[in-house]
C-alpha cells in the first residue's frame, strides 16, 4: 500500500542581523575586559615592586637608626606603642566568653572594666535578688577566671525591676609586665 508523501519545503528563517550585532558587541566587550585585566596585572606587579623597594629602604633606615639613641619623646612613643600591642594581643575573647557563658540568669551588667596592668576585671551590674547576684558569682567561679569575689552589693528599693546592685572582681589574665 502506498501512501502519499507530504513534504514541507519551507525555508528556515535566517538569523536576524541584530543577533550577529549582539555577538559582535559581546566579543568586543570580552576583548576590552581582557586588555583591562592585563593592564591591572601589570600595574599590580609594578606596585609590588614599589612595596619591595620601600620595605628595603625602611629596613635600611631602621638599621641605621638602631645605632642612634632615641630621644625621650621617641622612647616614650615607642614604649606606648609596645604597650598597646601587648594589650591588643590579650585573650579578650576568653574574658567575653566567660562573662557571656554565665549570663543565663536575669543579670544586667552595667560595666566590664578590665585592668590589663593587674590582669583583673571588675564587673558591675544589677540583679533582681541577692540570691541571683550570688548565683552569678558562683557561675563566674566555675569559669577560667580566678580569685572571683563579690566586692560590694547595694539594695535600692526604689528600683522595682533590679534593686540589687553588685560589683564583682576577678583575675582573668596574667598581669602585663612593665605597665
Amino acid at each position: 500500500m502506498m501512501r502519499k508523501l507530504e513534504h514541507a519545503f519551507e525555508r528556515r528563517p535566517r538569523a536576524h542581523w541584530s543577533g550577529w550585532l549582539l555577538l559582535l558587541a559581546g566579543c568586543a566587550a570580552l576583548g576590552v575586559a581582557w586588555v583591562d585585566r592585563s593592564r591591572r596585572i601589570d600595574a599590580l606587579d609594578a606596585l609590588r615592586v614599589q612595596v619591595r623597594q620601600l620595605q628595603a629602604t625602611l629596613a635600611e633606615r631602621d638599621r641605621s637608626r638602631s645605632n642612634t639613641p632615641l630621644s625621650d619623646r621617641e622612647a616614650d612613643l615607642h614604649a606606648r606603642q609596645q604597650h598597646a600591642l601587648l594589650r591588643l594581643h590579650l585573650p579578650w575573647a576568653r574574658l567575653l566568653r566567660a562573662v557571656e557563658h554565665t549570663s543565663n540568669l536575669s543579670i544586667r551588667l552595667a560595666s566590664i572594666r578590665p585592668d590589663t596592668a593587674e590582669g583583673t576585671v571588675e564587673l558591675s551590674g544589677h540583679a533582681a535578688t541577692l540570691q541571683e547576684a550570688a548565683g552569678y558569682l558562683e557561675q563566674l567561679q566555675r569559669t577560667e577566671m580566678t580569685n572571683v569575689r563579690m566586692v560590694s552589693t547595694e539594695v535600692d528599693q526604689s528600683q522595682a525591676q533590679m534593686p540589687v546592685a553588685f560589683v564583682i572582681k576577678a583575675h582573668w589574665n596574667r598581669p602585663l609586665s612593665g605597665s
